[in-house]
């Protein structure tokens, strides 16, 4: 074995040749014994490196002579192992050997330090009749040195990470070698590690969720670059969200990886990234267009003309969508406010994004995320061209989402309130699907960055439209945060004493989305904006239903995760919460049933009797939490000692209750499409101690409640259909089950039976309630329990 230790210690004035030559003369020529094994080549050309691609250490190589493309030897030689921790040995001549190796210079790419310097603070914007980016004041977080976003888009490692790594774990990497003619230009190429999907993955199964990226800052997925380049090429950047091409890969002449999610039904061979080497002034400048080469290279691109886009605000990524006509890509942004089951409330204001002369400044990734929402459910006839086509324009959408969400990609840009609107629409899409788990990661990320924007704080030098938009986004924030805190078994996020100095939203949406001037809180004279937390209806919507029922929703989470703690005995403290939050639920209830009109004395709408019949319901599920165990096995396998208490009489009077809110909702919304996000939660919950009930009946189970259970397995199956998840679909199972013991007694009750059929009937129901034991013991409400997070 020949010592190659000479040829990293010898001069480096030698030219490439030479130095392709001694590698190549330092193994013995096996090309003409092929029975030989072949010998390891250690030092590949630049272009094989780069490539992945098999070398032979020739000058120049097999490989590059093969595609016409130029063959170097250029790239530093580095041992393998760790590095030494010492500095380099000086030689005789002083000089250490790592000025004598060949290096990318600077002029060939523009390397970021890894640590780039904070953007400067923005300065709070005055006031201005069109609608603006939101920049918040020099005491805002992210004015105030360099925030550290780490929180935002590098949550905790959940459940997705190990599934995501299981289902790459047999990527490809191979690249088409004749497309390594056109990775030759004037600036230098990375490679990225093409990773592929298994087949039939649904593309929420890996872009769900944030995770770990490279560690190296500025981790963005360099597929489809030109969609990151020109976020805001035509439009204001807000909030100091600098975008910097340049700041976005470091490496110092070695080969960079990283690790991208990428989209289904892509061409399995593409060509490597080029980075443009942008002038900083084009990059620093979000007014100054960015020239940049946008085209979609997805299979499902059927290269639509987009110039027949309706409303300006699309016009930026028209050439992102050649996927679909405009007129699909226009009814989509329409429908999105018009009618959607993933859309929990309007945060955006419908005539500042359609408005066709000046709309609202609005980033690339919120736009993907309003689209991909409304393609859940839109009924345009391009949606059922094929079986398949509704799937394909989500996962495109989804894709062009989480590509061009910057903060995701990259902590050290700064967030804007574009992107925490980004983050509720895949979190609310992830919680509909069957990973509600790991939406909490997309929440976690809209939390975190609404707090460094101090969404929960007012700024009167803020135009009014932009203060609403503000209160919205943190008030839904607030209700998510205690509905997954009651879906998922979890602490509260948002605690109430952040949010007691942020006026309440306009209840009204009529308003919101008309083209009138909204009115500034201040100058309300009749003194009904209100600020902070409320416990009492203030009008129609989910802002004036729905808020304070999440309010009281906060103390009951509370009181359930004090009950769970293992060493301290809460028991005094519990009791007085209890009895503070059934004082909130009475004064609501009151003030709901004095709501018998509207403001104008004119009778309730069909809508309006809608959310009063919600809220309702939702009501008297939570007197059913203030009293028994959440936990469905704990409250089965309750002593009759338990049982005979009269919190179980009351509760199962007030399921019965929810069952007649449910049977009056159906007459004014059959389809259960007003929020279904949030009904499934309180129609399971309301539904346990049915179970209970029927499961201690002796003798033939009361009407009432044969009744109620109907009525649940109905609105099981009419949720089931409006939006499908595995855990109403388990329950509805469950529910019809205790159906068929309920009619099997009452059947034995009518009529003699022989001893024989007793013990059969006997055992059939032990087997029926053992494996409805076993799919309640999925989701847990107990200590260490993740309800529906399954």
């Amino acid at each position: 074995m020949p010592d190659n230790s000479a040829i990293a210690n010898d001069s480096g004035n030698d030219s490439d040749l030479s130095l392709a030559k001694r590698l190549r003369n330092s193994y013995p020529d096996t090309s003409s014994d092929t029975t030989k094994n072949k010998r390891r080549v250690t030092y590949a050309c630049d272009n094989c490196n780069r490539l992945r691609t098999r070398c032979d250490g020739q000058s120049p190589c097999m490989h590059c002579t093969k595609v016409s493309a130029q063959c170097t030897y250029t790239r530093e030689r580095k041992r393998r192992g760790r590095a030494a921790s010492q500095k380099p040995k000086s030689n005789a001549n002083g000089k250490s050997n790592e000025t004598k190796r060949h290096k990318f210079s600077s002029a060939d790419v523009d390397v970021p330090p890894l640590h780039p310097a904070p953007p400067p603070a923005i300065n709070e914007p005055t006031g201005s009749s069109s609608p603006q980016f939101f920049t918040v004041d020099s005491t805002a977080p992210h004015s105030q040195g360099y925030p550290n976003f780490a929180t935002v888009a590098h949550p905790p490692d959940s459940s997705s990470t190990s599934a995501l790594r299981s289902t790459f774990a047999s990527a490809s990497h191979e690249l088409n070698d004749a497309d390594s003619r056109e990775s030759e230009s004037s600036f230098p190429t990375f490679s990225l590690r093409q990773i592929q999907p298994s087949p039939g993955t649904p593309i929420e199964k890996y872009l769900q969720s944030p995770i770990s990226r490279s560690t190296w800052p500025g981790s963005l997925d360099l597929d489809n670059r030109s969609d990151q380049l020109d976020v805001q090429s035509t439009l204001p950047i807000s909030n100091g969200s600098l975008m910097e091409p340049n700041n976005q890969s470091s490496s110092t002449g070695q080969n960079m990886e990283m690790t991208s999610p990428r989209i289904p039904n892509r061409p399995h061979h593409q060509d490597p990234i080029t980075i443009p080497n942008i002038p900083k002034e084009a990059s620093n400048n979000g007014s100054e267009s960015v020239e940049t080469n946008e085209h979609h290279t997805g299979s499902f691109s059927m290269d639509y003309p987009t110039g027949d886009m309706l409303y300006p605000i699309l016009q930026p990524i028209a050439n992102s969508l050649g996927f679909i006509p405009p007129t699909l890509a226009c009814d989509l942004l329409e429908s999105y406010f018009n009618s959607s089951p993933h859309v929990l409330a309007h945060v955006l204001r419908r005539s500042s994004i359609l408005h066709l002369e000046r709309p609202r400044p609005t980033s690339r990734a919120l736009l993907y995320s309003l689209m991909m929402v409304s393609a859940h459910s839109s009924d345009h006839p391009a949606m059922t061209a094929t079986p398949t086509t509704r799937q394909d324009v989500i996962n495109e959408l989804l894709g062009l989402t989480v590509r061009n969400l910057r903060p995701y990609h990259n902590p050290m840009v700064m967030g804007t309130v574009d992107d925490v609107i980004t983050y509720i629409q895949l979190g609310t899409v992830t919680s509909a699907s069957e990973f509600k788990g790991n939406s909490l990661s997309w929440w976690h990320c809209a939390w975190s960055l609404a707090r460094d924007l101090k969404l929960n704080q007012e700024f009167v030098s803020l135009p009014e439209e932009e203060r609403e938009e503000r209160r919205r986004i943190w008030w839904l924030l607030y209700c998510v945060d205690r509905h997954l805190g009651l879906c998922y078994n979890r602490s509260i996020t948002i605690t109430d004493a952040e949010s007691m100095t942020l006026f309440l939203p306009t209840a009204s949406d009529e308003l919101w989305h008309s083209d009138s001037e909204l009115m500034p809180p201040e100058v309300d004279i009749n003194g009904r904006r209100r600020k902070g937390v409320t416990y009492t209806p203030t009008g129609r919507g989910i802002f004036g239903y729905f808020l304070p029922l999440m309010s009281i929703l906060g103390g009951l989470v509370d009181i359930h995760q004090l009950l769970l703690h293992p060493t301290i005995d809460t028991s005094e403290v519990v009791s007085s919460m209890s009895r503070q939050i059934m004082v909130y639920m009475q004064e609501y209830e009151q003030v709901l049933s004095a709501w018998d009109t509207s403001e104008g004395g004119m009778p309730l709408t069909y809508y309006e009797d809608a959310w009063r019949l919600y809220a309702r319901q939702v009501l008297n599920v939570f007197q059913i939490l203030v009293r028994i165990p959440w936990d469905p096995i704990t409250l089965l396998n309750m002593s009759d000692a338990e049982y005979n208490r009269n919190e179980i009489s009351e509760s199962i009077n007030y399921a019965i209750s929810v069952a007649d809110c449910i049977n009056k909702i159906f007459d004014v919304d059959p389809s259960l499409k007003l929020m279904p996000f949030f009904f499934g939660i309180y129609l399971l919950q309301g539904s346990f101690v049915l179970l209970l009930a029927t499961d201690r009946s002796v003798a033939s189970t009361p009407p009432a409640i044969r009744k109620a259970c109907e009525t649940i397995v109905r609105a099981h199956e009419v949720c089931i259909v409006t939006l499908n998840t595995e855990y109403q679909r388990n329950f509805r199972r469950i529910m019809r089950g205790n159906l068929e013991s309920i009619y099997e007694g009452d059947r034995r009750s009518a009529s003699t039976a022989s001893p024989n059929a007793d013990s059969i009937y006997l055992r059939k129901k032990d087997e029926s309630r053992r494996r409805r034991m076993d799919l309640l013991s999925l989701y847990r409400w107990d200590a260490g329990g993740s309800g529906l997070a399954v």
